[in-house]
């Protein structure tokens, strides 16, 4: 069973201009009208080192912040205020829940299958209105590789589709390349003090909540690194820190140290990068993220299907026409409840309509009414139920 929902936009984001039709009326019907060269931009090496000390800056700024508003200096803040600057839910309202629909779920395809995904791209059509002149589908990785083939063999069928990526699981698999980047020198070390075993040097899949496991271990080791190098070093000092990460580095002449300082750099404040991006629905930051994910996928881990995924999505944040790259950068995430920093990624949006509609930890007398409960229409409002439910 393959899930489905539709993204609703403002008239601002939902219009193009007649000269924006024109544009890619002469592009052969297709939305990508910009030099592919444009995608190197954010690719160069200085442009990702650049982004690597905005990510570190922000999250420190966070912690300044807390410090600030608590009254005291750094180095006397609790672990529990480290960690809630850290990784707290950011100050940023969405406006509102976001307006979108919950498409009737299509039975027995996958998404591996070609066929069945002709299939999922005719009904999504169905729901596109008949002024529709470009169509954008945004999707976790499987699914983008394979509309990706689909659009190369079949260009004119497929020439009006854009094709955007979900956070969700890019998110997921470079917190693996971060595991196996830091495995030998930090994380199998830190694991082994935690007692952690879900967690491994190498991990393929989503699968066994693998997600959940890595994130929470990655979490764990970035706030003890931070909670360390703000509460029990004193030379450099914490403050330091705070000002200028890389002043900071200059002056560490430790190994360990440099080890953990890497660490930050390079997984731990990506990391929380990635959630951010999600929960501030910030298109711009996913951007900075999709580039920086690129290197580490074709250099500590081996994972050449998320590099394309990637380049993927760099082509639509820079290749698509100007006004469409608008829309994948304000639509990359949202919000159910209308919450303060709680936005969720696209794909992770249809990955819980299909934990709600394929759930298997039912008991068998209620089993036939649950599930048919959570395929009617109103699963969008079953969903916020759930979700506010949990929420409180």
């Amino acid at each position: 069973t393959v899930d489905c929902a539709q993204v609703h936009l403002p008239c601002s984001l939902g219009m193009l201009t007649a000269s924006d039709m024109q544009k890619i009326a002469c592009n052969h019907g297709s939305p990508y009208t910009e030099d592919y060269n444009l995608v190197l931009i954010p690719l160069q090496p200085d442009a990702v080192k650049v982004s690597l000390r905005e990510f570190a800056m922000d999250a420190l700024i966070s912690v300044a912040a807390a410090a600030a508003a608590a009254g005291r200096s750094p180095q006397h803040l609790t672990l529990r205020e480290i960690a809630k600057s850290l990784f707290g839910r950011p100050n940023v309202d969405p406006g509102g829940p976001s307006e979108f629909t919950i498409l009737e779920p299509i039975m027995n395809t996958d998404t591996k299958s070609y066929d069945d995904f002709i299939k999922i791209t005719q009904h999504l059509t169905q729901h596109s209105g008949p002024a529709c002149v470009v169509e954008i589908f945004a999707g976790d990785g499987q699914s983008v590789i394979r509309f990706k083939d689909l659009k190369k063999k079949f260009p004119h069928l497929y020439s009006r589709w854009l094709i955007a990526v979900g956070g969700f699981h890019e998110h997921a698999h470079t917190m693996f390349g971060f595991v196996e980047m830091f495995w030998k020198p930090l994380v199998c070390s830190c694991m082994h003090v935690l007692q952690i075993e879900r967690v491994h040097e190498i991990t393929q899949n989503l699968e066994h909540n693998n997600y959940a496991h890595v994130q929470n271990a990655l979490h764990a080791i970035t706030i003890g690194i931070v909670s360390y190098l703000m509460q029990d070093v004193r030379q450099p000092p914490p403050g330091l820190l705070l000002q200028d990460i890389d002043a900071y580095e200059a002056q560490v002449d430790h190994a360990g140290g440099l080890v953990l300082l890497a660490f930050l750099r390079y997984a731990g404040f990506p990391t929380l990068q990635w959630q951010r991006a999600s929960r501030m629905g910030d298109g711009a930051r996913l951007k900075k993220l999709f580039a920086y994910s690129y290197h580490v996928y074709r250099s500590v881990c081996h994972k050449p299907t998320a590099a394309q995924i990637a380049l993927i999505a760099l082509l639509g944040f820079c290749c698509a026409l100007p006004a469409l790259q608008v829309v994948l950068l304000t639509t990359v995430s949202v919000s159910l409840l209308g919450r303060r920093g709680s936005n969720m990624y696209l794909d992770r949006l249809v990955e819980c309509i299909n934990k709600l509609q394929q759930g298997s930890k039912r008991s068998s007398n209620a089993a036939s009414f649950a599930k048919a409960m959570d395929t009617t229409q109103l699963l969008r409002a079953i969903l916020h139920v759930r979700h506010a439910f949990q929420s409180t």
